[in-house]
């Protein structure tokens, strides 16, 4: 499931996105619309194939949700962290709900494809078709913003030291951006991998979710600091 939506993505990427210069311009980007944060539905191993078919991942996803271990959790965090990060350069965003509530927004279909492959939106959000120039181009005159924006969040953990799932793990993210201009062109992506400092000890293949979980703040921290850099007056 996991790795179909990767492939959604880098498909996106191969359809014509243009590339984004070293420096991200925050006078050229202007107000900022977030149209959907969305991530997929479980944290799997970075490097590795994780997709156990469905019936696989939908078990997969009751353990972790009695765990603890889930993606979804972590939107509302990445979205504050990512508007501040933004808001320290000075650039504005469109609150959140003014785009939920927006009746293009509403009635926009949501991606048949990318749900199957597990994506999910945070809160108040749908999951968008992350190509949907027409609607980065209906809200930008409904709601009045110059550069609209997608973020799809792989959360992974990933090993750091040891053999095999033996040692210490590290928590990740990989924070990807598609923007759009206020006529619905793309204009751009860029991706921000983030990573924790501190790890959780992992023995066979166990640990406890709630370490895991504990370092994601880290990351995500970690991944906007790297974005942060980028911006530029």
């Amino acid at each position: 499931m996991k790795k179909a939506v990767i492939l959604w993505l880098c498909g996106l990427y191969v359809m014509g996105c243009a590339s984004v210069p070293s420096v991200i311009k925050t006078s050229q980007l202007g107000t900022v619309g977030i149209m959907t944060i969305t991530t997929t539905d479980k944290i799997g191993w970075y490097g590795e194939n994780n997709n156990a078919g469905l019936l696989g991942n939908i078990a997969t996803k009751a353990v972790d949700e009695k765990t603890g271990e889930t993606s979804s959790s972590l939107l509302p965090l990445t979205e504050t962290t990512l508007r501040s990060t933004f808001a320290s350069k000075k650039v504005n965003l469109i609150d959140a709900g003014v785009i939920q509530n927006d009746s293009d927004y509403k009635k926009a279909d949501e991606d048949a494809m990318s749900k199957a492959g597990g994506n999910i939106a945070g809160p108040g959000y749908r999951v968008i078709n992350a190509n949907n120039g027409e609607l980065a181009k209906k809200l930008a005159k409904n709601v009045n913003f110059k550069t609209g924006m997608t973020v799809f969040c792989d959360f992974t953990k990933m090993m750091g030291t040891g053999i095999g799932k033996n040692g210490t793990a590290n928590a990740g993210v990989t924070m990807i951006l598609i923007m759009y201009d206020e006529n619905g062109k793309n204009v751009g992506q860029r991706s921000y991998f983030g990573k924790s400092k501190g790890t959780f000890m992992v023995a066979g293949g166990i640990y406890k979710a709630e370490s895991l979980m504990g370092l994601f703040p880290e990351a995500i921290n970690d991944a906007c600091a790297k974005l942060a850099a980028d911006l530029n007056e």
